[in-house]
């Protein structure tokens, strides 16, 4: 079968990891035989020789990696939700209804989905490292802005623009983790990624609470500044480049050393970039949203993210309003879908490299992506009874326990959707992942815009049992794609190949 190595490549074959182990044609076999590691695992892809081909990174520095990705994954989110707990302090500040205070979370919320239709390109270009250490930085020189903003626009402006900039990691972190890590454990550090950037969404809330309450609403933006720049000094020291270029022989020469992780070419180990005309680049995704898996996914995972940061901007509503909590503890109920977050990396992750390991010895070593997918039956139980859960038990002034175990559950299920959802995606479209990936990002962020502008008027007027429990039905039906991705997803597949 023919591999996704370039934009021409996926009209040939969508389903380049459909294979058994024994298939020649797999991978870049022809200076020797398969590669396996020290437990015997059959490498996928198979590595080239060249130290400075990603997949042959040594444990460090792919540890380097992961970690530095997550932190700024973790950032981005961050940024997102950070002043969430000082919107009543703001709107006093600034003399503004508690409504329009909403604009400093929804508007960056749009901006970081525009965001990964614009850094995709440009990594593309000038490659991953390089737009890493420029959007870092531009991120925590605006927010130094928005620390210092003098009125309410201005503050909105300097966080909107800001957050186009938080948004890099967003748009090419699974291709990140695919170019550098083995089938067999691409779950797990895919799970690592998304458990961080959906952490961001959720702490965020501690560490805005406990900075408005000591040092006042101005705070938080600081503490980005002070976080963000450290995530930049991380970036240069630690994470080198991972766009590599396969058939471009000058990418092929000598010893990997660490200078070549502080190298700033678009190739690791140098060469020509991923792409060359920018133009191509910015229009390449566009492509892919008409691609029925690409849609699917889309709806999926978009309308989970909604209701998930619905019920997280609702929290910094309904805790001070229903159960009269202070700034400080409104921010220790982040600890309920923060542990929700880190769970999911088991279920999201290792044990889904372990399902779909030995769902492989059942076939006789055929791989196909969509073995995947069925532990998204455990997040279309327990995401929708945990927004029911919290719904309820809100409305009626149970016990504060009651809705935090729904918020982890919830956020449980959506690290589990997201992590099963970019890996199935990266498993698909291979090199393409990051193409594919600025639609879905892009979208589900729009549709998040859209629902949580809703959150204070629905659940004024509807309540939260009515609210709650129309969104558990939403997302419930939201499952519905996923089944048709595992019954139909390699008949979608063989048509997107000869369709598009």
């Amino acid at each position: 079968m023919a591999n996704i190595s370039g934009d021409s490549s996926i009209e040939k074959d969508i389903h380049a990891e459909r294979y058994a182990e024994e298939a020649p044609e797999k991978g870049n076999l022809s200076a020797g035989p398969f590669k396996y590691n020290r437990k015997g695992i059959l490498l996928d892809p198979q590595p080239s020789y060249d130290p400075h081909d990603p997949l042959n990174f040594s444990a460090w520095e792919k540890g380097c990696v992961l970690v530095a990705l997550a932190f700024w994954a973790y950032l981005g989110t961050t940024n997102l939700i950070i002043v969430s707990p000082a919107f009543f302090q703001i709107a006093e500040h600034y003399n503004i209804a508690l409504e329009s205070v909403a604009y400093t979370v929804n508007g960056p919320l749009v901006a970081y989905g525009v965001g990964c239709l614009i850094w995709v390109p440009v990594g593309n270009r000038i490659g991953v490292r390089l737009s890493f250490l420029i959007s870092t930085f531009g991120a925590a020189s605006l927010s130094i802005w928005a620390a210092l903003a003098p009125d309410f626009p201005q503050f909105v402006a300097a966080r909107v623009l800001a957050a186009v900039f938080y948004a890099s990691p967003e748009a090419y972190g699974p291709q990140i983790i695919r170019d550098t890590f083995f089938l067999h454990t691409r779950a797990t550090s895919t799970s690592v990624f998304t458990a961080f950037q959906f952490c961001g969404f959720t702490f965020a809330s501690f560490i805005g609470g406990y900075a408005t309450l000591n040092h006042g609403w101005r705070a938080p933006s600081w503490v980005m500044v002070i976080m963000t720049y450290t995530a930049f000094f991380v970036v240069a020291a630690l994470f080198p480049e991972t766009s590599y270029n396969r058939d471009d022989s000058s990418c092929h020469n000598g010893r990997r050393r660490y200078i070549h992780t502080l190298s700033l070419s678009p190739c690791s180990g140098g060469g020509q970039p991923k792409s060359t005309n920018i133009r191509a680049s910015f229009a390449a995704p566009w492509k892919y949203i008409v691609h029925p898996t690409v849609l699917l996914a889309t709806v999926f995972f978009s309308l989970f993210l909604a209701t998930n940061d619905y019920l997280l901007t609702t929290n910094s509503i309904s805790f001070p309003t229903v159960y009269q909590f202070t700034l400080g503890e409104v921010a220790l109920t982040s600890f309920a879908p923060t542990l929700g977050n880190l769970v999911g990396i088991i279920l999201g992750g290792y044990a889904n490299d372990k399902y779909v390991a030995w769902q492989r010895i059942k076939t006789g070593g055929i791989f196909i992506p969509e073995m995947r997918l069925p532990m998204l039956l455990v997040t279309a139980i327990l995401g929708p009874t945990g927004l029911i859960l919290f719904g309820t038990t809100t409305q009626a002034h149970l016990h504060w326990i009651a809705p935090l175990f729904a918020e982890f559950m919830v956020n449980f299920s959506a690290v589990v959707a997201g992590n099963i959802t970019y890996t199935y995606l990266a498993d698909v479209y291979l090199e393409r992942t990051d193409s594919v990936l600025v639609m879905l990002n892009a979208l589900k962020n729009l549709t998040a815009f859209g629902l949580v502008y809703a959150v204070t008027p629905w659940n004024t007027h509807s309540g939260y049992a009515v609210s709650f429990g129309c969104l558990a039905v939403i997302l419930f039906i939201a499952h519905s794609p996923v089944l048709l991705l595992y019954y139909k997803g390699s008949a979608m597949q063989s048509y997107e190949s000869q369709r598009f």
